[in-house]
């Protein structure tokens, strides 16, 4: 996932704000550590969100002219992004498409990073031929059921701190209950639009930085957008991601997809 610069800032805002104790000291890094190299004719959907030319980000292709991210991924400056469409390498290839209008969630919280979605209108269609759009999961409260095999996909970084892929790469990863997500994040923090995902013992595989805003893929549906997390593939430190089911209506509002 992305790492945002301030985001140790925003905790300790959250915790002098409305105490929340679970949360002190924690490292949390919005983040592929432990997966394996991939290829975009195996994951078409996914995109190389880029600021100034660099991948910054992931994305979904929900249609041709439509991105879903993490809202958590832009800053203001909404003209130095465009996409990277049908292409296994981030920085390479494919077809570049510049943002013609990004749309963040209106109740989207920096503090806490709930509502971390965003939707990214395209100046022109994606027209390359390996692009696809992938199937947004249907809207609804609850979260994907436990045990459920996720697979996350991106160029994200290698391990926790180290460089990023050059290539795309893919890991599988088990949604985890709520109750388990809760008691590791706190149940005030974990809403109706996030839940986990991950080994809780043992770690091993994660998102990481610059992950963030790729996709959550179950059963060939997209279910999650990559928002935060303990570090990267930590032990006790699951992934957490923005629920696509609760977040579905907004999209189609936003977007008429």
């Amino acid at each position: 996932m992305l790492k945002p610069i301030v985001l140790v800032a925003i905790l300790a805002s959250v915790v002098r704000g409305a105490p929340q104790p679970d949360l002190i000291d924690l490292d949390v890094d919005p983040r592929i550590v432990g997966g394996e190299p991939s290829s975009i004719e195996k994951h078409p959907y996914i995109v190389s969100v880029q600021r100034n030319g660099r991948h910054h980000c992931g994305g979904s292709i929900i249609s041709s002219t439509w991105v879903v991210s993490a809202a958590h991924c832009f800053l203001r400056e909404f003209d130095a992004y465009s996409i990277r469409a049908g292409s296994s390498k981030r920085n390479q290839g494919g077809q570049v498409i510049p943002a013609r209008k990004i749309i963040l969630h209106e109740l989207y919280l920096r503090q806490t990073l709930d509502y971390d979605i965003a939707l990214i209108q395209l100046v022109k269609p994606i027209t390359i031929r390996v692009a696809r759009a992938i199937i947004l999961a249907p809207a609804g409260y609850n979260p994907p059921k436990p045990g459920s095999i996720g697979v996350v996909t991106g160029w994200g970084a290698l391990w926790e701190g180290g460089p990023l892929a050059d290539r795309l790469k893919v890991v599988h990863v088990p949604v985890l209950s709520m109750e388990l997500c809760r008691s590791r994040y706190g149940q005030n923090v974990i809403t109706q639009r996030k839940f986990c995902a991950g080994y809780w013992q043992v770690g091993g595989k994660d998102a990481c930085a610059n992950d963030s805003g790729g996709p959550m893929v179950i059963n060939g549906v997209l279910t999650g957008v990559v928002s935060w997390g303990a570090g990267c593939a930590r032990p006790d430190g699951p992934g957490v991601y923005a629920s696509v089911p609760s977040l579905r209506n907004w999209i189609r509002r936003k977007s008429g997809i």
